[in-house]
């Protein structure tokens, strides 16, 4: 079995608008159950920002 692991260093330092896209393109619907889960859209923070919210705490630590 083939195993994948993403990681990103540093809480807020390693995020930036746009992260993730091109792996949502590719295999849809991991973060849409992260939005479902959390009550707001992640997807749409992680894809088009704004950077400072996507540098808070309670935004950035979902990320992971």
């Amino acid at each position: 079995m083939s195993k994948q692991a993403f990681i990103f260093a540093w809480q807020g330092a390693s995020q930036y608008v746009g992260m993730g896209k091109d792996l949502y393109d590719r295999l849809p619907g991991g973060i849409d159950e992260a939005d479902e889960m959390l009550n707001f859209k992640l997807s749409t923070v992680c894809f088009d920002g704004p950077e400072e919210d996507l540098k808070r705490t309670d935004i950035c630590q979902p990320t992971y």
